[in-house]
């Protein structure tokens, strides 16, 4: 088996890639390489090339970043049956990997290189794919303020998701889309946030998910319906925490399913997240495929 390293040295609050190449010359008999992406979607058009020119050669790929980049090498790998993935989260966010217990188990390369091959689902939408999560309304105009200003003085860098989530409060409490999951109304065509997930967490600190099963065949559907915002803190404390499925005041303003297929309709443009990648439109199938895609965790 062939491992290649696919560093993001963007990631994070340094680049990683010493710390990660030193890890490596120390791992006896590993044939490997290092690939360090240069631009957005380097990594996807890498893997792609490099398993359809070699398709006898199996290879594993290790997302050596964030979300982002594990996103990237997701969508590289979809499809190449001579080919896996895993994660070395060396990002600012790193939300996958906290269903198998969070970054520091991902962080040991020598258990990761010997690590549990296992099938999990994925998320499609056209032809994108996310390992994590889908969602759109609240959350993504916080997303689409902190691209927005990431790199502007005082309300960007470490301030963006400050200044997103403000911004979400005066204008994206109040969305339309109409939202069916496997057949079934989710909504009455007013929501305040949507999430999809196969993973647990989004946002870097929310437990949107917590009855997630990673290769059922399931995404877990959670739709809040649109909150007074007097008792948005008290929700936000609960979604955090991963406890609103369960909290009785939560239940007032929440619709959750288990489905296979959600279906968004809208009478204007909306923007959705696929693991962080925006997309525009006023209609989206998003389809779960059950285990389709070899994913790595680390061997205890």
């Amino acid at each position: 088996m062939k491992h290649i390293f696919i560093i993001n040295p963007a990631a994070g609050k340094a680049d990683s890639t010493n710390e990660i190449v030193g890890q490596l010359t120390k791992i006896r008999d590993l044939d490997y390489q290092v690939y360090i992406t240069r631009i957005p979607k380097d990594a996807t058009e890498y893997i792609k090339t490099v398993c359809s020119e070699n398709p006898d050669t199996e290879y594993r790929f290790y997302a050596c970043g964030g979300d982002g980049t594990i996103n990237e090498v997701a969508n590289g790998v979809m499809g190449f049956k001579n080919a896996s993935m895993t994660a070395v989260p060396v990002g600012s966010g790193n939300d996958y990997v906290k269903y198998f217990g969070g970054r520091e188990k991902f962080l040991d390369l020598e258990k990761l290189v010997n690590g549990e091959e296992i099938m999990v689902d994925v998320l499609k939408v056209r032809d994108h794919y996310a390992l994590n999560a889908v969602h759109f309304g609240f959350d993504t105009v916080v997303l689409k303020t902190m691209i927005a200003v990431k790199r502007k003085p005082i309300i960007g860098g470490k301030n963006a998701y400050y200044t997103g989530v403000i911004k979400g409060l005066f204008s994206g409490l109040n969305n339309r889309c109409r939202i069916t999951a496997d057949g079934e109304a989710m909504n009455d065509g007013n929501y305040m946030l949507c999430t999809v997930c196969n993973g647990t967490h989004v946002g870097g600190s929310f437990k949107s998910a917590p009855r997630s099963v990673i290769d059922d065949g399931y995404a877990e559907v959670c739709c809040f319906s649109v909150v007074p915002k007097l008792k948005i803190p008290f929700l936000i404390g609960k979604y955090s925490k991963g406890t609103h499925l369960d909290d009785p005041e939560c239940q007032k303003y929440i619709t959750y399913k288990r489905a296979r297929v959600v279906e968004l309709d809208s009478d204007e443009v909306m923007d959705i997240s696929v693991d962080g990648e925006l997309l525009s439109d006023k209609h989206f199938v998003i389809e779960n495929l059950e285990k389709a895609l070899k994913f790595v965790i680390p061997r205890e």
